[in-house]
């Protein structure tokens, strides 16, 4: 096991960066690799998209974005189950369109911290901890986008946007970079 030491004095500001990103599961030709069996961080080895395939940008209001991760299950069947939320602030067709095309598809999500801005992965799953390779097997899941126009003209007026992804552990720290332009 692992120190887990922390350095006193050092930037620790919650929550995300303002926007993260996601592509179906099925859209992806190559994941990273972790550095090490041993380490939830890759290599800097970027994610490589399908033919004319490409992660798609999600806006979400500064300060409404946060990732928990929690322990599940029971003794010797432990695992972690992490939650995306951020609130989109425009209630319209975009966002229909978007709730419809991402509530019953198995992704992969990327998003940036506030502390460090470092990227990390949900839907990338080491499932042999003696092996390096990142499957897609366990992608993330859409699971809630609830949007209201607000009541009062100073009410919230968009929605907001979850994904779980349940694995034997959290996050992947990811060294590459987002793919933003469509593979070849």
């Amino acid at each position: 096991m692992n120190d887990l030491l922390y350095t006193q004095g050092q930037d620790n500001l919650a929550g995300l960066v303002d926007e993260a990103w996601i592509c179906p599961k099925d859209d992806i030709l190559t994941a990273p690799v972790l550095a090490s069996a041993t380490s939830l961080l890759t290599t800097s080895s970027p994610i490589v998209n399908k033919t004319g395939k490409k992660f798609s940008r999600m806006y979400f209001t500064d300060e409404t974005g946060k990732v928990e991760t929690k322990s599940v299950g029971e003794r010797d069947g432990k695992a972690q189950e992490t939650m995306l939320t951020g609130r989109h602030p425009a209630i319209g067709t975009p966002l229909a369109d978007f709730i419809r095309q991402a509530q019953n598809t198995p992704s992969v999500i990327i998003y940036r911290l506030a502390r460090n801005g470092k990227l990390y992965l949900l839907g990338f799953t080491q499932l042999d901890i003696a092996s390096t390779a990142l499957s897609l097997a366990i992608p993330a899941y859409f699971e809630q986008g609830d949007s209201s126009t607000g009541e009062k003209r100073s009410d919230q007026n968009g929605a907001l946007l979850g994904w779980k992804y349940t694995s034997q552990h959290g996050p992947v720290e990811y060294a590459g970079t987002v793919p933003l332009s469509p593979g070849a």
